[in-house]
């Protein structure tokens, strides 16, 4: 993630979604909320999880995070059992800049 971030932030001034599974077990989401937040990165927590493996208790794992774009809503697909993450959706605005 701080790879991601690292190279993310060489382009504070455009809009910028980081997505997928970020792997937020036990005391990683602490952490991974601070590293986003930090970077002025924002999250929409969504009901539910997002992993279905009873191993992980059924977690958040799967993240949509943005900067500088509006998350207007989000969710996951429990109908859709391709992969043992369940489909994580978000309706994006971009959020307009001054001039």
């Amino acid at each position: 993630l701080t790879t991601v971030l690292s190279d993310a932030n060489r382009y504070q001034d455009l809009p910028t979604v980081i997505l997928g599974d970020l792997n937020t077990v036990y005391f990683r989401t602490k952490q991974t909320f601070d590293l986003l937040g930090a970077s002025d990165f924002q999250t929409k927590p969504y009901e539910g999880a997002s992993f279905r493996k009873v191993l992980l208790l059924r977690k958040k794992l799967d993240w949509i995070w943005t900067r500088k774009i509006e998350i207007l809503d989000s969710g996951l697909r429990e109908d859709i059992e391709a992969s043992d993450h369940r489909p994580l959706w978000a309706q994006l605005r971009w959020r307009s800049q001054p001039n």
